[in-house]
């Protein structure tokens, strides 16, 4: 069994953006470990780096190939990375130091994302000190940086497929996934030594808002149905009400467009909501 598997999963990549991602892991990758390649795409993967084992398996679905590149093999923790970040030097030494913490076991280790050209904090929600997660900051998890426990991720049956980029539901696997593992008494750790450079993502089109929304609205809507009432406490005020004020100070500020996008994001996440089953 191997010690660290990583799992990148790619679609419509160039294989030099493939090709740095997976050379950021080479040039780091502590012994016992693999690197495994999920080809989302219908035609064959050309150009590859060596090293690496690729597992073809067509779709658009990231929680699918995640769960498959899983499957593929055994591992006492699986770390996922975006095909087109880069991690940083130390993040593996970091990853590996923070397993053998004290504090731990650690069940579920997020990892903090940078923009490549500026070296700003991705998103705002990573701001925080690292060290173990509450509930109410269980949002600086994010799915580009991600490690998990092998004996974890199979226990909670790896991502949800209805949720995560080219679902049903377009975001929030990584969140689903760790609010599951939460409140069943696993515990987080934000690290962010443990960190990767990401392109700036830009500015969202409404097509890209609305798949985001959809999967907000729905994960709030799968987690009351379970009976976590606590979390549509806090993910209610995040998911509906935040909208509503960023609407209304954009447009006191006159940024219009920003407003509008606002509005769509909130109008899509009740959508979210009502329509999971």
């Amino acid at each position: 069994m191997e010690k660290i598997a990583f799992i990148i999963n790619t679609y419509d990549r160039s294989p030099e953006i493939l090709n740095a991602c997976i050379e950021s892991i080479q040039s780091q990758r502590c012994a016992d470990s693999v690197v495994v390649v999920v080809n989302q795409n219908q035609q064959p993967l050309l150009g590859v780096v060596p090293g690496v084992t690729v597992v073809h398996h067509p779709n658009k679905c990231i929680s699918v190939a995640r769960n498959i590149g899983v499957k593929s093999v055994e591992a006492l923790w699986y770390v996922f990375l975006d095909d087109d970040g880069t991690l940083r030097q130390g993040a593996v030494s970091a990853l590996m130091s923070a397993l053998d913490d004290p504090a731990g076991p650690w069940d579920v280790v997020g990892g903090k994302v940078f923009v490549r050209d500026t070296g700003e904090t991705y998103c705002i929600r990573q701001n925080i000190s690292g060290g173990r997660l509450s509930f109410v900051m269980l949002n600086a998890i994010m799915g580009g940086i991600l490690a998990i426990e092998g004996d974890t991720f199979r226990e909670f049956g790896g991502f949800d497929e209805r949720f995560g980029i080219g679902a049903e539901w377009g975001s929030g696997e990584e969140s689903d996934f760790t609010v599951r593992v939460y409140f069943h008494g696993k515990k987080v750790l934000f690290l962010p030594s443990f960190a990767l450079d990401h392109p700036d993502a830009g500015e969202m089109d409404d097509a890209k808002v609305k798949k985001y929304a959809l999967g907000k609205g729905a994960l709030v809507r799968k987690h009351l149905q379970a009976g976590r009432g606590l979390m549509i406490v806090l993910e209610a005020a995040d998911a509906f009400c935040l909208p509503i004020v960023e609407a209304g100070v954009y447009f006191l500020c006159l940024q219009f467009k920003k407003s509008r996008r606002a509005i769509l994001k909130f109008w899509y996440r009740v959508k979210g909501f009502c329509r999971f089953r």
